[in-house]
């Protein structure tokens, strides 16, 4: 998701937060076992007055585009006791099957359409959002969760241990900030509970592959402040690359960034832009799709011995497992995932639009 569209309320930006945990002070012998949670789906409904301000919705999984239409209650699974947990907001576009058996913890981002809210892969699937976006009848807008349905997903975690969130980019979102204030309210009832927030400075695959990548890795034992780390140096060395079909949704939405340069040219012309320092970059103008995939090729082949490769995509997934499957035999990988880009991502990248993300070596 990029910065909130909805002025004066839950997407807001926030400022004077630090992203360091507060120092931990004694903890008890015994910690609280965390209680079975069920989470429940929102439906779909109209805007109300309190939706302008904090603590609209509390916590909910996200959910595949195929959800039932009842939004049944769904099991979150909890992690081992002490494990560190991992929590993320919906930008990271991680499907609900890998989240839950990983026992990632997901905030979904909001979207607008006019007084419709919906929460992003929850309530609105991918094919619903592109067939309204499409339609451009009303203009899609988003806004970020809000400290309180942070604090409201940390506090149902915490009894069971640390907690490490890995957000969307701080330079196009103010999720980042919102889970600061969400972590403070809890640390305000709760100051023995340990919550680390990371701005990762990435996005949709580029964010999923980090997250997938973390929850692994606490399983396997690694304590918050190694996680943390490992983190920072593995989102530094990530690189991401889109080619969109149009930059129309990216400048109404106020998210073009350094590659507003681009706009102006031909309408034949399929730009190609460079996700850096957590925001976007103009890097090369092509003359057709083809040419636009072929220079996230060339990139994603150029060296640097690229790991942890997948490709992102809105609308054209058989051209995106095209490109994939080009991927692993280029550089014999056993599997290259494919992401389905959402709602709050794709309201600005737009129908068309194909990205890839990998990681390259340490210098």
């Amino acid at each position: 998701m990029l910065p909130p569209t909805v002025p004066g309320g839950i997407g807001a930006r926030f400022s004077g937060a630090s992203g360091r945990r507060r120092p931990r002070q004694s903890v008890g012998e015994e910690s609280a076992a965390r209680p079975e949670h069920l989470f429940k789906s929102c439906h779909t409904n109209r805007i109300s007055p309190a939706l302008t301000g904090d603590g609209v919705v509390g916590i909910v999984p996200i959910a595949s585009e195929h959800a039932h239409a009842d939004h049944s209650e769904v099991d979150v699974t909890s992690a081992s006791q002490g494990t560190v947990q991992i929590l993320t907001d919906s930008t990271s576009d991680i499907p609900q099957e890998d989240a839950r058996s990983a026992g990632i913890t997901i905030v979904p981002a909001y979207v607008f359409f006019g007084e419709e809210q919906f929460h992003d892969g929850v309530s609105i699937g991918g094919a619903e959002f592109y067939r309204r976006l499409e339609e451009k009848t009303v203009v899609p807008k988003t806004a970020q969760p809000s400290p309180q349905d942070f604090a409201d997903a940390f506090s149902s975690l915490v009894p069971n241990g640390p907690v490490l969130a890995l957000t969307v980019t701080s330079k196009l979102s103010g999720t980042y900030n919102s889970a600061l204030l969400g972590r403070d309210i809890v640390l305000e009832s709760n100051p023995d509970a340990v919550i680390e927030v990371v701005d990762t400075l990435l996005v949709a695959m580029g964010l999923g592959q980090l997250v997938l990548g973390a929850a692994r890795r606490a399983q396997e034992g690694m304590d918050i402040e190694e996680l943390a780390a490992w983190a920072r140096d593995r989102a530094s060395r990530t690189q991401m690359y889109i080619a969109v079909d149009t930059l129309e949704y990216l400048a109404r939405g106020g998210r073009i960034g350094k590659a507003q340069s681009f706009l102006g040219g031909l309408l034949s012309i399929k730009p190609v832009l460079e996700f850096r320092e957590g925001e976007l970059h103009p890097l090369e103008r092509v003359r057709s799709r083809a040419k636009a995939h072929g220079v996230l090729e060339t990139h994603l082949y150029g060296g640097n011995a690229a790991e942890d490769v997948a490709f992102g995509t809105t609308t054209d997934h058989e051209r995106a497992a095209e490109l994939a499957e080009r991927a692993k035999s280029q550089l014999q990988l056993d599997d290259i995932p494919v992401y389905s880009i959402g709602a709050a991502v794709g309201t600005y990248a737009g129908p068309g639009c194909i990205g890839v993300s990998f990681v390259v070596s340490g210098s």
